[in-house]
């Protein structure tokens, strides 16, 4: 629970520093992150139909994936921010 509250708190700073200087990929994670208050109720039901450790997974694989690829991007932005948009 922590990384992930250090990841959405800083990530307008880690994508400035891996390039994003006009802020586009800030304003798409900041889209996203508050649609997830209307896809909310359907992945809760969905955890509710398939259990909570298939809902757990999801959430866990998907922030694990954002977070890796954030992480093992080099500060000379040799791999595009375009990748971001996937995780």
């Amino acid at each position: 629970f922590i990384p992930l509250q250090y990841y959405i708190g800083t990530i307008g700073f880690q994508l400035e520093w891996k390039g994003d200087d006009d802020g586009t990929y800030v304003t798409i994670f900041t889209i996203i992150f508050a649609s997830s208050a209307l896809f909310g109720p359907v992945v809760g039901k969905i955890a509710d139909v398939a259990g909570v450790h298939v809902g757990q997974f999801l959430a866990s694989l998907l922030s694990s994936i954002s977070l890796l690829l954030l992480s093992i991007m080099p500060n000379d932005t040799s791999i595009s921010l375009n990748i971001h948009i996937i995780g």
